[in-house]
């Protein structure tokens, strides 16, 4: 069962005949704020408690907050129904500026940074920065929590820079899931508050199965190889050059490394490492330089390790992406759990040969008529072989 609260009020109560709404929708996605809608009557008795931007929305299925949110806009119609758009509260992000900053640079004499870098996580540190940051600049409704980040670099190194000033949430995507650390980035809901959690992959599975004959609505499966390269040129950071007749700055690469075989398949040549099985099949594929640039890697021998690492795991392997789309099960029996978003799923389809289990990336609830709730499972898989 779903109920929508504003401030606390309870707004839609199925089991209230005062306290309906008209057409409620709420989308859930990943590394996404989220969104809701609903209209509603002037003979609502909470019609004129709504208040935009500061009224805090919240949907609970179960009495399990799954959304919270504000409203940005209302609009009236004729007979004085309002339509009511939710975003969800990490867009409370977007209310804050980071200054431009340099990391780790401007971090060297921070306590907390130092013992990040001898010991624990500098992403969680630089996470838990930013979030402070925020947090400094809002009121406490729009505050966050840190939660866990499991998120973390090898080399326990990261670079990151900005020049102009930015809206947390563009910081946070630009150094965080949308940067070579990828992950996601999850809103959780206590009781004390709203956590963020980066989490380098799914924690929790849902029990429910997505079952062809049972649940499946549609399975899609498309193999590309328009990202598949056979040889790299990993590039390091810019750092200073020190020859008196050189440029201030030169590039971190592996051209002084010694040559020869760093795997059973990979090669090092000059500044080049490529994919003998792959040339052979493929060709000679030079990834982009946008896919082979590490700016926070300043030693040559673990910038062959990053380049080794990326082509053999990502670079000459076809992408094989698979979306599927089902029907939760919970509202046609309430003894199975409903599904959750930022849980894996595991799925097995006999007529498609298919068998797996993925991440649950988008929740499209229909509160209303919940039989049309859609989950989307999004998923790229890299691969030797196409699927067929």
């Amino acid at each position: 069962m779903y109920q929508i609260l504003c401030d606390g009020h309870v707004l839609y109560d199925p089991r209230d005949d005062e306290l309906i709404v008209d057409n409620p929708k709420c989308k859930l996605g990943v590394n996404t704020v989220g969104s809701a809608s609903f209209s509603i009557y002037a003979t609502h008795p909470y019609y004129n408690f709504l208040k935009k931007l500061r009224s805090v929305f919240e949907i609970r299925q179960d009495g399990e907050a799954i959304f919270r949110g504000r409203m940005t806009e209302d609009t009236k119609d004729f007979d004085n129904i309002k339509a009511v758009d939710i975003e969800g509260v990490m867009a409370y992000f977007n209310d804050s500026i980071i200054r431009p900053f340099t990391f780790p640079e401007d971090f060297t004499n921070n306590e907390e940074y130092r013992t990040a870098a001898e010991g624990g996580n500098v992403v969680e540190f630089l996470v838990g920065w930013l979030i402070g940051q925020h947090n400094a600049q809002v009121q406490d409704f729009q505050q966050f929590k840190l939660g866990r980040v499991t998120v973390a670099d090898a080399n326990n190194y990261i670079s990151r820079a900005s020049t102009d000033y930015k809206s947390t949430w563009e910081t946070l995507k630009n150094a965080l899931f949308e940067s070579a650390l990828a992950g996601y980035l999850c809103i959780r809901y206590e009781e004390d508050g709203n956590y963020i959690d980066y989490l380098s992959d799914f924690e929790l599975t849902n029990t429910q199965r997505i079952e062809y004959g049972e649940n499946l609505l549609d399975l899609t499966n498309k193999s590309s190889g328009t990202s598949t390269y056979t040889a790299i040129i990993p590039l390091g950071a810019k750092v200073k050059n020190d020859d008196e007749e050189g440029t201030p700055e030169k590039q971190v690469t592996i051209e002084g490394l010694a040559d020869g075989a760093v795997s059973e398949d990979i090669i090092k040549k000059g500044d080049t490492l490529y994919s003998k099985s792959a040339v052979e099949e493929y060709g000679w594929i030079y990834a982009p330089p946008s896919e082979s640039k590490w700016d926070d890697v300043t030693e040559p021998q673990n910038l062959l390790e990053k380049g080794t690492e990326w082509l053999a795991g990502t670079g000459i392997k076809l992408s094989n992406t698979i979306e599927i789309k089902a029907v939760d099960l919970h509202f046609s029996d309430e003894d199975i759990a409903a599904f959750r978003i930022y849980r894996h799923v595991l799925t097995y389809s006999r007529p498609h040969g298919h068998e797996g289990q993925y991440r649950l990336t988008e929740l499209d609830i229909d509160i209303l008529n919940p039989q049309n709730t859609n989950i989307t499972l999004g998923d790229t898989i890299r691969s030797l072989t196409d699927i067929n």
